[in-house]
């Protein structure tokens, strides 16, 4: 998978994730057109910028959604310079 590839797997999979709307993991590498072990190694770099800033990504069993839980988000920013 190429690096422009993983940011864009990594900005939806956090949509999914905001929306709180994933599924499992399963239901996730189907949305992204990624494996399933490749969704867990994106949910792993996303837990390692939010719990940077001190909050984690969790999964809610009954609504088979992950979440971020109250103080946890993930951000990209792309700032063109002129």
């Amino acid at each position: 998978m190429e690096m422009i590839d993983k940011i864009y797997s990594l900005i939806r999979l956090d949509q999914l994730i905001r929306l709180k709307n994933t599924g499992s993991a399963n239901d996730m590498a189907k949305k992204l057109e990624v494996s399933e072990s490749t969704v867990y190694r994106l949910i792993d770099v996303l837990r390692i910028f939010v719990r940077h800033d001190g909050g984690n990504i969790l999964y809610d069993k009954e609504k088979k959604t992950y979440y971020y839980d109250p103080s946890g988000y993930f951000l990209i920013k792309f700032i063109a310079y002129k």
